[in-house]
């Protein structure tokens, strides 16, 4: 598992956004440069982040994306339902796992 501190904003609904807001602990699909999609989780200490907000979180990938090439420092991303981008963010740095987050995180 690969995790990072991130930046993101939704769209507004007037603008293709979602109609809802999104929870801690959603799982949208994350675009990067030269169409590479993977599955992401989302973390953020609020209780939910509204179509238009800005918020700062962790984005956790659980596929083995080769990271040192595609994601780094301020690399930008697409978050996407399907085929419809409901957002965007940036990458702002790695987060490094301890070990109890690592066997917490495995059991799931």
């Amino acid at each position: 598992m690969h995790s990072f501190y991130v930046k993101i904003y939704l769209y507004p609904t007037e603008n293709g956004g979602r109609k809802r807001p999104v929870l801690n602990g959603y799982r949208p699909n994350i675009g990067f440069s030269g169409g590479n999609v993977t599955d992401g989780v989302l973390r953020i200490r609020s209780e939910c982040i509204n179509p238009g907000e800005t918020h700062n979180g962790i984005l956790s990938f659980y596929d083995d994306l080769n990271t040192e090439q595609i994601v780094k420092t301020n690399t930008l991303f697409t978050i996407q339902e399907g085929e419809k981008i409901i957002g965007c963010g940036t990458i702002l740095r790695r987060k490094e796992l301890n070990l109890i987050e690592n066997r917490v995180i495995s059991k799931i």
